[in-house]
């Protein structure tokens, strides 16, 4: 077990803990930018949700649906106006929830409402990867994945 996993309650047999403190953190950085933050794109959410196209949760969810709907309430802290959206791999429509704004789809421009096309203009987007999902290991671009563009 790698010592995140242990910190924030990955593999303990209650996941709500878990998600609360992915939902305090999420909320926090909304709430700290407010209007900074224009758009989320959660990457990998099949690491936490075995009902999409792809399936890598390394944890036991057994009777635990993950709360995205309320991940959608915490990333519009701090700004109602906030987009999100739940990536759900390479050119992959499958919707975790309907609470989203737009479709990621893993490639080219963001689209809404997860369909194609949509005009060219992307907003800033502040990426999460979840975690276990495959975004956590080495990544060239990782500095630029996590960093806030300014619109």
């Amino acid at each position: 077990m790698r010592p995140w996993e242990q910190a924030v309650g990955y593999h303990a047999p209650n996941k709500e803990p878990f998600a609360k403190n992915l939902l305090d953190i999420i909320s926090w950085m909304g709430d700290r930018y407010r209007d900074k933050i224009k758009a989320w794109w959660f990457d990998s959410p099949y690491s936490l949700d075995a009902r999409g196209p792809h399936n890598s949760v390394t944890t036991d969810m057994t009777g635990f649906q993950f709360p995205w709907e309320r991940v959608t309430v915490a990333a519009k802290v701090g700004n109602p106006a906030r987009l999100v959206t739940y990536n759900a791999g390479v050119n992959e429509t499958f919707l975790y929830t309907t609470h989203q704004d737009y479709c990621g789809r893993g490639v080219g421009q963001p689209r809404h409402p997860c369909q194609w096309p949509l005009p060219r203009q992307r907003p800033p987007v502040v990426r999460l990867d979840v975690p276990g999902g495959p975004g956590l290991g080495p990544h060239p671009n990782r500095q630029r994945r996590f960093a806030y563009r300014p619109s």
